[in-house]
């Protein structure tokens, strides 16, 4: 059995930050996630998403001593199948909790009536990212970033590792707001040359209901659990303390994706394909990138897309 247990908040009464120990085969690991805002419904909601891959691989059940929702709770089976329908080696688990079981009040108690319920999306500056953006731009309200502090060196692409200021210089430029969550939850899941996996996703998903407070949708990028996650995810359709889960769902292949991006001229003025950053810029208006005469695998590349020859993907001689 894997145990959550809460640890001492420096905020209890109105937490902006969740921190629980998670305790398994007498080892434990320290587990937080803080951000700015809101508090959130059901701290125990990210810690449950974040911990139940780690529960599944080991075939152990999973006990909570801190509160989740009754809408999450309710959505662990789909979500549970949805896992191993990525990774088929995963078990089916028990999930408990000895804490409250919380959801969100009626409309307008759990947030201030002065302020609507929003609409955000998690966004790292990639092409999957930035495709959800252009085609809910209307809706969106806010960026919002997930950083894991536990895991700098496995970000596996330029834009991920300055996933925060690629959103602000983005969300300034679209008159949106950047919500930034911290976590450290990739601990869970620490492994020599590892590659980005479904486990990420969950992790960033996880940061995503830390803000349950605030937001009554959150929009899930295509590719956040990996490549092979199909048209859903885990999280498609999940309510999870009043914050509704809404993935991607229209497939669409790399080529594709560019050109929708390219045909919004609001979020192509914001686009960052350049790393060289002179006097501050942030593209430097000479490159290649910046002048759209690099092949456009590579130009796929700077947004951290796959570029193979398969039906989704781009070759080198592809011309942008």
């Amino acid at each position: 059995m894997i145990l959550v247990h809460p640890m001492n908040n420096p905020s209890n009464q109105n937490p902006r930050e969740i921190r629980a120990r998670v305790v398994s085969n007498g080892r434990s690991a320290d587990v937080f996630f803080r951000w700015r805002g809101a508090a959130c419904v059901a701290p125990g909601d990210a810690v449950l998403l974040a911990a139940l891959p780690l529960a599944m691989e080991r075939a152990e059940g999973l006990r909570l001593d801190v509160p989740v929702s009754a809408s999450l709770l309710e959505g662990l089976p789909a979500v549970q199948e949805a896992l191993k329908a990525l990774n088929p080696a995963l078990s089916r688990v028990e999930v408990e909790t000895t804490a409250p079981v919380m959801d969100a009040p009626p409309c307008g108690q759990d947030r201030p009536p002065t302020k609507p319920a929003e609409t955000a999306a998690l966004f790292d500056g990639g092409l999957e990212s930035l495709f959800c953006l252009v085609r809910h731009l209307p809706e969106i309200k806010a960026l919002i970033v997930v950083t894991d502090e536990s895991a700098p060196s496995r970000q596996p692409s330029p834009h991920l590792r300055r996933g925060p200021a690629f959103a602000r210089h983005t969300a300034a430029g679209l008159a949106k707001e950047t919500v930034e969550v911290e976590t450290n939850a990739g601990v869970l899941y620490r492994r020599r040359e590892r590659p980005y996996g479904f486990e990420d996703g969950l992790v960033a998903l996880a940061g995503g209901l830390a803000l349950s407070g605030r937001f009554s949708r959150l929009y899930l990028p295509g590719g956040l659990f990996g490549l092979d996650q199909g048209p859903a995810g885990p999280g498609s359709g999940l309510k999870a303390g009043g914050l509704d889960l809404c993935a991607d769902r229209d497939a669409a292949g790399n080529k594709e994706m560019a050109e929708t991006i390219l045909a919004s001229p609001a979020v192509l003025d914001t686009l960052r394909v350049c790393w060289e950053n002179p006097n501050r810029a942030f593209n430097c208006g000479r490159c290649p990138a910046c002048t759209r005469r690099m092949p456009f695998a590579r130009l796929l590349r700077s947004l951290g897309a796959r570029t193979d020859d398969g039906p989704h993907g781009a070759r080198d001689d592809q011309d942008f």
